[in-house]
């Protein structure tokens, strides 16, 4: 073998093929040259587009048989050059030591492609991909078009919603809003959407994205509290939305105009207020929750105290066992009546003195449910001026009855004066 592979390159006891027989002609030796050559050329440059492949394409699969072919088809290559360059330079020793190099690159790729054939048997194949492809496209053109429907269902719900709809993020930019919103800026919303806040509202952005910081940072929703926007008092609900990591960051907040109905309230709190008649409104729970001037100067209270009272608290002692079943009774069937029609009405001040009382009750229908709201009437005035006519009354009765009889001066019981019969008529 050692003797073998020192005279590899060694020519002598060769002769050149064009002297190997005496049939060689001009047309035929170029005909095995030329065509060994393309061979090889052939076999050289196959090597090196499969080799450029797996390089550019490192997810390839059975790289590694890629690469035992290139081997394979470069050795056979170098067979058939070695067999074009031997018309002239006989290295028959050469030449079969690369065609043993060739042999065991075949069957070296015979032998890795026996498992590999199974395995690339079960893969896809290139119709079966495409066809999977296509699926998923439409699929996907399916899931878009679902989406932008739902979105504009969405967007039809929202621009139902009479408020304000903002959506922001964590960097006060507005994501999205409903028609309320872009008619309150007379602006399309395509030119809201995707603004900074202190684009769309610059006088109150700093304060109001203070506060969603607070709200986003929390995860804590802030409902019912009311804000002023511009020259619009504005009551406002605002929601953190978690993303799929549950890290809050996006808010949705909810705007209602409340200008209009605070200055509605503003006025009836100030008619409800000046009404010389006492007024208190009752809910359902027999809870004073509001009243005006004129009953808490009746009953001695100031207006925070007033407001938390229980209504029982304004009934005598000896009624006030059964009056809350009273008060139920009524809300059963609630109708604008007077009270205690007939007689007289008592009531408690807060230094427990009691004052006789007219009070007229009217059912109201709110939305936490039926609220009654009773007009009170401090009788104790009128019971004066009532008691001092009858006494006059009565003095006339007996100035006239006096006079029959000749009798000019009458002794006025429980005063300390004289007066005329004359004067008495008088009065």
């Amino acid at each position: 073998m050692f003797e073998f592979l020192s005279k590899l390159f060694d020519t002598e006891g060769f002769p050149p093929r064009w002297q190997c027989g005496a049939a060689w002609t001009d047309g035929h030796g170029w005909l095995h040259i030329l065509s060994d050559s393309a061979i090889f050329l052939a076999y050289f440059s196959i090597p090196l587009l499969l080799g450029y492949f797996v390089y550019k394409r490192k997810d390839v699969p059975f790289g590694p048989i890629f690469l035992l072919f290139a081997l394979f088809i470069f050795s056979c290559g170098l067979t058939h050059l070695i067999d074009a360059t031997i018309f002239w330079h006989p290295w028959y020793r050469f030449s079969g030591f690369i065609k043993l190099i060739t042999a065991g690159a075949s069957w070296a790729t015979v032998f890795a492609l026996v498992p590999t054939i199974p395995r690339a048997l079960s893969l896809t194949t290139v119709a079966a991909v495409n066809a999977k492809l296509e699926a998923e496209i439409v699929e996907r053109r399916r899931i878009e078009a679902e989406l932008v429907r739902q979105r504009e269902e969405t967007q039809l719900i929202l621009d139902s919603i009479p408020s304000r709809v903002y959506f922001k993020d964590t960097h006060n930019r507005i994501l999205r809003v409903n028609k309320a919103v872009a008619d309150a800026h007379f602006l399309p919303r395509e030119q809201i959407e995707g603004r900074d806040a202190r684009e769309i509202y610059p006088d109150d952005a700093d304060r109001l994205e203070q506060d969603d910081q607070e709200i986003l940072a929390t995860g804590i929703p802030k409902m019912g509290y009311v804000q002023m926007i511009g020259n619009r008092i504005m009551k406002m609900d605002k929601i953190p939305i978690p993303d799929d990591h549950g890290e809050h960051t996006r808010l949705i907040v909810v705007a209602s105009d409340i200008t209009k109905a605070k200055q509605a309230e503003e006025y009836i709190q100030y008619t409800f207020d000046a009404s010389p008649v006492g007024m208190i409104l009752v809910n359902p729970q027999e809870q004073i929750v509001m009243s005006n001037k004129s009953v808490r100067s009746m009953f001695g209270y100031n207006e925070e105290e007033m407001n938390d009272l229980a209504l029982d608290c304004l009934v005598p002692d000896e009624i006030r066992p059964r009056h809350s079943g009273l008060f139920q009774d009524y809300m059963r069937t609630p109708t604008a009546r007077p009270m205690g029609a007939g007689r007289f009405l008592s009531g408690v001040k807060s230094d427990d003195t009691t004052i006789p009382v007219e009070i007229a009750l009217t059912p109201i229908r709110t939305a936490e449910g039926i609220h009654v709201l009773a007009s009170i009437v401090d009788l104790t005035e009128r019971i004066e001026q009532e008691e001092k006519l009858r006494k006059v009354t009565d003095l006339l009765e007996r100035a006239s009855e006096l006079s029959e009889i000749g009798g000019w001066e009458i002794l006025l019981p429980e005063n300390d004066f004289i007066c005329s019969a004359q004067a008495a008529t008088m009065l």
